[in-house]
């Protein structure tokens, strides 16, 4: 869960922007979405994507203040389906099995497992014919290392990154902060909070 600190850190960086692109993997049920659109200064385009079929659907439902994209399923690193872990609450479902996440958040369940759509971050990029990706939040339980992955020519072209990165493994197969870091020569690192990173791309460019 994203911090006050955080959310005014990201508010800053993007208040200078005149609009733009925002990719939010993991969307829960769309909470973030109104305050990063107030950040930009003009018209942002907005893609989210939600595996749990119970936050995507509150996500349908929520009244948008301008252009968007939906996407029932996970960003994985490659096309096709996968299992999902539910979780209950539906705030930490994921493709990767929890667990060190059993432990640090025993109120947390999974007691089912759903088969989901995966994308690549490149095939929804593409898909979504984008030229850029001025913000991507990515907040998918473990499954960061699998995102970035399949996003080569997306990440090329993505100008901040805000990602979940743990310390301490919460789900199987999932990198920890230094090895994801280790993922994204050329970005540089804005902020490290308690379990996310800002980064940003120092190669940015749009798609030419």
């Amino acid at each position: 869960m994203p911090t006050l600190e955080q959310n005014a850190f990201i508010r800053e960086l993007l208040r200078p922007l005149p609009g733009g692109v925002v990719v939010e993997l993991g969307a829960n049920v769309g909470e973030e979405e109104n305050w990063i659109r107030a950040s930009f200064s003009g018209p942002v385009y907005y893609v989210l994507v939600e595996p749990d079929r119970h936050n995507f659907l509150c996500i349908r439902n929520r009244v948008h203040l301008g252009a968007y994209a939906l996407y029932a399923g996970a960003v994985s690193d490659r096309d096709g389906f996968a299992l999902f872990n539910l979780s209950i609450p539906t705030v930490s479902g994921s493709l990767r099995i929890p667990t060190g996440h059993l432990k640090q958040y025993p109120e947390t369940s999974f007691p089912h497992v759903a088969k989901v759509k995966t994308w690549t971050l490149d095939r929804i990029f593409e898909s979504e014919e984008l030229r850029k990706i001025d913000l991507l939040w990515s907040d998918i339980q473990g499954a960061e290392n699998l995102m970035i992955a399949g996003g080569h020519k997306a990440l090329q072209h993505t100008r901040y990154l805000v990602m979940e990165a743990g310390t301490v493994e919460l789900y199987e197969g999932e990198s920890l902060r230094p090895e994801l870091i280790s993922m994204l020569p050329g970005w540089k690192m804005l902020r490290e909070f308690e379990d996310n990173v800002v980064m940003q791309n120092l190669n940015f460019s749009e798609v030419a």
